[in-house]
């Protein structure tokens, strides 16, 4: 089965180590389903000194996608 996961705040494990969609789609993907998160593209409360948030995505796109630790993540352009 094919399951997607929207939640804004979902990022790869290097941003938040206890992410809790990521592991939620490694229990899934065992179970032998497809599994894509599609989330915010900026990373929630990753401001340094006053700077924006960190942004997964760079230029003019709308949305990246990307593998991390086996999880396709599809993250849709925010500012």
């Amino acid at each position: 089965m094919n399951i997607w996961l929207i939640n804004h705040y979902a990022v790869p494990t290097e941003y938040y180590p206890l992410a809790r969609p990521a592991t939620f789609a490694k229990y899934l993907m065992r179970a032998g389903h497809e599994v894509t998160i599609f989330a915010a593209s900026t990373v929630h409360n990753s401001r340094n000194g006053g700077k924006a948030n960190i942004n997964l995505i760079k230029g003019d796109f709308l949305y990246k996608e990307d593998y991390v630790d086996g999880i396709h993540y599809i993250y849709i352009k925010v500012v």
